[in-house]
């Protein structure tokens, strides 16, 4: 588990330049367990300027191991999905299109 950090997902909104608030992924089950490479679908929030505007159906792909290699910083947010928990995460860059 992801031990939560200090980070909030507000104070990243704000600060950056241009985030993705991504707050649902499809097709997780097909990720790659060999490899860690995967490929799923996304949907939440642009946030750029202090507004937000929403998308879906793009997509996100990249490298599970790559993945946790870019968290530049992690959130205070523990929450639960049943009996997985997890806080939110500020990845660096990540593949994305729309």
């Amino acid at each position: 588990m992801l031990v939560p950090g200090q980070g909030t997902v507000e104070g990243w909104a704000t600060a950056a330049g241009r985030i993705l608030l991504v707050d649902e992924i499809l097709g997780a089950h097909t990720m790659n367990p060999v490899s860690g490479d995967f490929s799923v679908g996304a949907a939440g929030f642009v946030c750029e300027r202090g507004s937000r505007r929403p998308f879906r159906g793009a997509t996100i792909a990249g490298n599970v191991r790559e993945l946790f290699l870019a968290v530049a910083e992690v959130g205070v947010d523990l929450r639960f999905f049943g009996s997985i928990g997890a806080p939110s995460v500020l990845v660096r860059s990540l593949d994305v299109s729309a």
